[in-house]
This record gives C-alpha cells, structure tokens and sequence, in this order.
C-alpha cells in the first residue's frame, strides 16, 4: 500500500512539474494544481490530486480532489468536493500565512461492492507557505459536520462530527 501511495505521489509531481504547468500565486482568480495525503473523518489514510480554484473577491476557494484510500487494510477510491470561504485570512510573514474559514463539503467513496456519500459542513483551518509566486505547501485541518449519509444500505439524515487532516502541494496556474 505504502508503494503504490508513493509511486502515486511521484508520477502526480512529475506531471505536475512539467513546463505547461509552472504557475504563479496571485492574489487575483487562479487555478491551483496539487498533490495532497492526510487522514479523512473516517480514520482512513488517504493520497490523491487537488484542483483548486481561488476566487478572492469573494473570498472563496473550491477544490476538487479524486484520491485514494485505504482503511484498515481495504483500499478504494473516492472525491471530494469542498467550497470554502476564506472568513480569516493572516499574513506572519513573505513565507508564512494563515486561514481560516467556513464551507461545505462533499465526498464520494467507491469502496468493493458498496458506495458511499456524504455532504455537509466544514471549517477549513490552515497554514501555507508560499515559497516563491509558484508553489506552496499547505496544512490544513478541517472539523466537519455531515448531515446527510448515503450509502448501499439506502440514505438517512444524521449530524455525524468528524475530524480530518491534510498536507498539500500546490501549485499555482
């Protein structure tokens, strides 16, 4: 698992860094390109891509990010779908900043012989480092309240807490 979780991260970085895709950060509307790994709400140890969208004047940030799971052994594949809006944002120093904000969440998971969905509401809180107009590194963590389940055993509507984590790289288009 951890083989396949690192061939995984260095053909992404490969792709990411090839000439068509250098980027620059921008305090205008930009599109981010990246790879993340972190723990979702469910415990599960997760590695996939992350395209984001950064819209300022709102001030809100969506992403987009298929990746892949594994949980107690059972790996599997899924997305997540996340629009935030930056409520909180600190520059520490050139390097070093900080957000926080407010948003909703979705995720999807195709786990063997079953499915699963779930949507509600998160607050993204996090630090990036932006090394240069290109690139940054991020870490996020993220409480969540999901209100609504579904699944192979049919759909309820349930307030469930949960907890996740991230660690990113980004770059900026």
């Amino acid at each position: 698992m951890l083989k396949k979780s690192f061939i995984m991260l260095c053909f992404m970085f490969l792709l990411l860094t090839t000439p068509k895709t250098y980027a620059y950060f921008s305090d205008g509307f930009a599109i981010g390109l990246g790879i993340t790994t972190g723990i979702n709400g469910y415990g599960a140890y997760d590695v996939g891509g992350v395209i984001s969208a950064k819209i300022p004047k709102v001030p809100m940030v969506i992403g987009l990010s298929p990746n892949y799971k594994n949980s107690n052994g059972l790996e599997y594949f899924g997305f997540g779908l996340n629009i935030d809006f930056w409520l909180f944002q600190h520059t520490f120093t050139d390097l070093l900043h900080m957000y926080m904000g407010a948003g909703f969440g979705l995720n999807f998971d195709s786990i063997p012989n079953a499915f699963h969905f779930d949507l509600g509401f998160r607050i993204p809180i996090g630090m990036q480092f932006l090394f240069n107009d290109k690139y940054e590194l991020f870490v996020e963590f993220t409480p969540h309240l999901f209100f609504l389940y579904a699944g192979t055993a049919g759909a309820k509507q349930a307030l469930e807490f949960r907890i996740s984590g991230t660690v990113g790289i980004r770059f900026w288009i």
